[in-house]
């Protein structure tokens, strides 16, 4: 697993990031989940899930486990995958607070090795 390529996937402007996009164009700029940062930033804007995990070198279960918030724990999404706060409250795609709840489970996913 790299660690460095993970954080720095989700080291983006708030705007930039929301995980129900693998990429998306608005008339803003991009938009993208982890895996479609990690793409972007090191040059792939195709076959996203593929490379994303490849650059991070995650297995297949680790990257369902990171790449879909639906498969985060119950701590960090509800079980239809939204990005919710510590007191379960739904976050909007965009904002300051959902960037950090994703940095969050990024760490958390690094801490336990992708174990969850």
């Amino acid at each position: 697993m790299n660690a460095d390529v993970i954080r720095r996937a989700v080291n983006v402007k708030p705007e930039e990031l929301d995980m129900d996009n693998w990429i998306r164009e608005t008339e803003c700029g991009t938009v993208a989940c982890i895996a479609g940062n990690c793409a972007l930033q090191h040059g792939f804007s195709y076959d996203v899930p593929k490379r994303a995990r490849q650059l991070m070198g995650l297995t297949h279960t680790q990257a369902n486990r990171l790449f879909h918030s639906h498969c985060w724990p119950l701590g960090f999404a509800n079980p239809i995958g939204d990005v919710i706060d510590s007191l379960g409250y739904i976050l909007t795609p965009g904002t300051r607070e959902y960037l950090e709840r994703v940095k969050q489970r990024v760490e958390h996913f690094i801490t336990t090795g992708g174990n969850e």
